[in-house]
């Protein structure tokens, strides 16, 4: 059989590895041969897979090396491909292997290392080649509009206090067990809220995904304490504090690992801190959301127009849920995202929704490390407008707009002005200002050399400021304007 293509074609969408002995991945052998399955991202090379830890999507580099020439020992291995169950994604998959394309849903093909594999640890040797067996079963993908199950069914170590199918209010906590020279058998506390009155939709809503972003802190704070069960139909589960450790320190990313949670999903049970948080939300909370707004705002270096944000899935249902929700959110500006840019794209709480097939949509709500009288009122009026709209409270409870909300897209890099020297950076518009292509953004100052001119930035295409950042100090590469067009 052939070699393994070094990029594999978009219409694959899952990759598998099978095999007599599957205990470097971290699960048994079994004599059904079971299997660990990942989705695979468009342009993804065979290298990267291998260098990918099946139980938690995380990378791992060094063990590339190790883990190809384990499995040239192994009695049997074997790489699946598998596509959608469409006409077209077989006619694609057909066209692409040629008349040598089985009739199967999945195919078994040979792996050779690829040579050009940018995975590879410095100084390893050569891995060699795997010879792999036939499957015993195929993996048939699931239709694109069923819900998509968790990656990897492991069951997560944090231990949630309250019961989310019991009617009323519960407060409580998801203890995450963290053993400590101060404390060997002690939690993190992340502070959880279900509010349950009958049948109806759920929705999730969640801030404190970066510690230092307040507003949505405070809206959530606010509608734990006051929203009783009679006045909803449903349930709401409140997530007010998401990464607990960074929530305490008032920093975006965790103390005890520095990683950002919004960029870790979907986690690793068996990870760090924070990577377990994520594991957590995306494996046991967001499964029971019908809808899910996770709240952000700029932190400490941004400063945002109040605005709320969805990412375009290409699923046209899921879409339109979600600009409906941006709808009746109502926040001033409102834009619609290709990901990217920096911006985390699948790594992140709504890409974990979207794995799920759950709407969600985000808010960047003003910022600058603090709390802002106008922001507080657009999130506290979103967030109760959004149960209006879902049904969960009745539509008595609407808050009116004070005008139409106003759409935007971000489609690139063009939209984001970066520093392309370190200094003092000046800005030369405001937030909500439209610009022009080639018209001057910002000036950067090297006072540790008065004497040198300051170097002039411009924008790349015409939009609206609807970011910029707030130090004075910058590096190079940091992002100082953020347009909507």
């Amino acid at each position: 059989m052939s070699d393994l293509p070094k990029v594999i074609p978009d219409d694959y969408v899952f990759l598998a590895v099978r095999g007599a002995d599957d205990a470097q991945f971290g699960k048994p052998s079994s004599a059904a041969g079971q299997a660990r399955y990942m989705l695979i991202r468009p342009g993804m090379t065979v290298g990267e897979f291998l260098a990918i830890d099946l139980r938690g999507n995380q990378p791992r580099r060094a063990d590339i090396t190790a883990n190809t020439k384990a499995k040239a020992g192994q009695t049997s291995a074997n790489l699946i491909l598998a596509a959608p169950a469409t006409a077209e994604a077989r006619a694609a998959r057909a066209a692409y292997l040629g008349a040598a394309a089985p009739t199967a849903e999945a195919d078994t093909l040979e792996f050779v290392a690829p040579e050009s594999s940018n995975v590879e640890p410095a100084g390893a040797e050569a891995a060699a080649p795997v010879a792999v067996a036939p499957p015993t079963a195929a993996y048939i993908a699931p239709e694109p509009e069923a819900r998509s199950p968790m990656l990897d069914p492991k069951k997560s170590r944090l231990v949630c206090e309250v019961d989310f199918d019991k009617d009323g209010k519960q407060n409580g906590f998801v203890r995450l067990f963290h053993s400590v020279h101060a404390s060997a058998y002690g939690f993190i506390p992340i502070p959880i809220t279900v509010i349950k009155n009958g049948e109806g939709p759920t929705a999730v809503l969640v801030s404190g995904n970066h510690g230092d972003e307040y507003e949505g802190q405070v809206a959530l704070c606010d509608l734990a304490r006051t929203l009783e069960p009679a006045k909803i139909k449903g349930r709401v589960i409140i997530l007010p504090m998401a990464n607990f450790p960074a929530g305490m320190a008032g920093r975006r990313t965790s103390p005890i690992d520095d990683v950002n949670l919004n960029r870790a999903f979907p986690g690793d049970p068996d990870g760090t801190v924070t990577q377990q948080i994520a594991y957590w939300i995306e494996s046991t909370l967001l499964p029971k959301a019908d809808f899910v707004a996770d709240l952000h705002s700029g932190g400490s270096s941004l400063m945002y127009v109040p605005s709320a944000l969805m990412k375009v899935s290409g699923n046209a249902k899921r879409d339109a849920a979600q600009r409906a929700m941006l709808e009746a959110f109502g926040a001033p500006m409102n834009y619609i995202s290709a990901g990217g840019s920096g911006t985390g794209q699948d790594n992140t709480l709504s890409g974990g929704a979207e794995r799920l097939g759950i709407p969600a949509i985000g808010t960047e709500l003003a910022g600058s490390g603090t709390v802002t009288p106008a922001a507080a009122r657009v999130v506290r009026r979103g967030i109760n407008n959004l149960l209006v709209h879902a049904g969960i409270l009745p539509e008595s409870e609407r808050i009116e707009l004070p005008s139409p909300p106003r759409f935007v897209t971000v489609s690139g890099p063009e939209h984001f002005v970066y520093a392309s020297e370190s200094g003092v950076w000046e800005p030369l518009v405001e937030l909500g200002q439209a610009v022009k292509a080639e018209q001057l953004a910002a000036r950067i100052y090297q006072p540790e050399t008065p004497w040198k001119p300051p170097v002039f930035l411009r924008f790349l295409a015409d939009g609206v400021v609807l970011c910029k950042r707030i130090p004075g100090r910058t590096s190079r590469g940091d992002c100082l304007f953020h347009l909507g067009a």
